[in-house]
Formats: C-alpha cells, sequence, structure tokens
C-alpha cells in the first residue's frame, strides 16, 4: 500500500429521502447513537463523539414548509479522528485514517473501517424513517514524501506508455500529471423493484495528481494527491434496502483497495529516448 503521509481520509455519505414525520430533538440525538453502536467482532476505532456543535443553516421544505430555516449539526471526537456532520437530506461520516495511525501506531485499512461503521449506517433509514437515496464513499490521500516517483504513479494508472517511460525515467520532462476518469458500472446489490432483482448503477471516479511541492530538493520530488468516489448515480435516486446501502460500502471499498496506488506502481517502466 502506498504511503501517503500528508493526509488520508475516508468519507461515507449518506442521501435521505422525505421523512415519514418530522425530525425533533429526541430523533436527531439518535443519529451519533446509531453510528457509534458497538459491531460484534470488530474494534471500536475510537468512534465517541464529543458534544455537537451548529454549522451553517440550510432551508429545507419537506415537512416544514418552504423557506424554514434548520440548523446543521457536526459532532466531532476526541483527537479529531472521526467526524459526524449532518443536515436534512444528508449525513457524512469522515475518519481520518492518519491521525489514527499516528495517535496510536497502527494502521486501519479501509475494509476494516467499513466493517465498522456500514451496517451501522445503514440502519439510519430506520432511525429517522427516512429512505436511503443515494451512497457515496471518498478515499482521499496526499503524499508529500521526497523518494517517492509521484508523476510515474499517475501516469502507470492513467496514461500511455511514452508518457509512463518519461515519468519513470526524466521526471524533470514531466513539471505536472493530472487526470480524472469516471467509469460507469452496475452492481448487484440485492436490490429488489416490483419483485424483480435490480442492479444499480455506480459512479466510480477515480482522480491523481503529481506536482512540485515548494519543498522539493529534485524534480522528481513531488507531492501525490489522490482520490476515489464510489457514489450511486445521482439521477437514479434509488431506494436502497438497508442490506443494499450495507452492500455498496462493502463493495465499494473492495473498488477502492483494487485501485488504490501501491509501493510498485512505477515498477517495470518502459525505456525512453
Amino acid at each position: 500500500m502506498w504511503v501517503f503521509d500528508a493526509s488520508l481520509r475516508y468519507q461515507f455519505a449518506v442521501f435521505l429521502g422525505e421523512a415519514e414525520k418530522d425530525l425533533d430533538e429526541d430523533i436527531v440525538t439518535k443519529i451519533p447513537e446509531c453510528v457509534r453502536a458497538a459491531v460484534d467482532g470488530v474494534d471500536e476505532l475510537m468512534l465517541r463523539f464529543r458534544p455537537p456543535s451548529q454549522t451553517q443553516s440550510v432551508t429545507v421544505g419537506v415537512n416544514r414548509g418552504p423557506g424554514v430555516q434548520v440548523i446543521g449539526l457536526q459532532w466531532p471526537s476526541s483527537g479529531n479522528i472521526w467526524r459526524l456532520d449532518w443536515q436534512p437530506g444528508r449525513l457524512d461520516l469522515h475518519f481520518d485514517a492518519l491521525a489514527y495511525s499516528e495517535l496510536y501506531d497502527q494502521h486501519i485499512a479501509l475494509n476494516v473501517v467499513v466493517r465498522r461503521v456500514a451496517a451501522n449506517l445503514a440502519r439510519l433509514r430506520e432511525v429517522l424513517a427516512a429512505p436511503i437515496t443515494r451512497t457515496a464513499l471518498i478515499a482521499s490521500g496526499e503524499s508529500r514524501s521526497p523518494a517517492l516517483p509521484a508523476a510515474a504513479v499517475v501516469a502507470r494508472r492513467f496514461f500511455n506508455e511514452e508518457l509512463i517511460a518519461l515519468a519513470q525515467n526524466k521526471p524533470e520532462k514531466l513539471p505536472d500529471l493530472s487526470a480524472r476518469t469516471n467509469r460507469r458500472e452496475s452492481w448487484e446489490l440485492k436490490h429488489v423493484v416490483d419483485d424483480e432483482p435490480q442492479p444499480i448503477e455506480i459512479n466510480c471516479v477515480e482522480a491523481a495528481q503529481a506536482v512540485f511541492g515548494a519543498h522539493a530538493p529534485r524534480p522528481s520530488h513531488r507531492q501525490l494527491i489522490w482520490q476515489v468516489d464510489i457514489n450511486t448515480v445521482p439521477i437514479a435516486k434509488e431506494v436502497l434496502s438497508q442490506e443494499s446501502a450495507e452492500l455498496f460500502f462493502e463493495r465499494a471499498a473492495e473498488w477502492v483497495q483494487r485501485t488504490w496506488p501501491t509501493v510498485d506502481s512505477t515498477s517495470e517502466a518502459p525505456a525512453v529516448s
């Protein structure tokens, strides 16, 4: 696995449709309780929240009429390892994997984090009495290690052999390199419509960038920025069952880990003249 020494974060997003009833204070306080609930056989990963703080106000109309202002809430955690953001219609759970590894001297793989939170996030549809219409998993990392050939990593993932060779053998010829792709896939997530199994359309977005860092002593010493965003297609807005939502996060984590850059991402570069 590539060493992202500047940042490594995972973000889980759950989008919610219209609730069956108005949200009151009692229901809202159950959000962090649901997210942090213990999971049998899985490490706690210090998933605990401090009292919430208010974020910017948002305008909603669901069950309240147009133009009503509702305050979003944010629950931080000790050491800022976790953060839970909520506003009507969306919930985001953030995990700072680098902060966790530095604090506890232990690297936590993405699939372990998913086992800790996926079922709890899927259960929010029951707690909030609102359907889950979209889900997303975003992994982002940044490396500033001078010895790592960042341009070669990006080139091998996204570009042809000519650029791969150039990035590997003559990095000074590529001052910066960036790429973004969005691959559409159909996943079987035990989603059922009218008693018939139906696949879910998924966006698999990868973005990477290799740039000179201000600290770089040589041209080959670059900053590597990488992000993978796996999400259900916005236009579909399928109503996902609890099982489907949980399966999404599991499959998304597998996709991220399969495509995430590794230490051998620059091996076997072709020759360049």
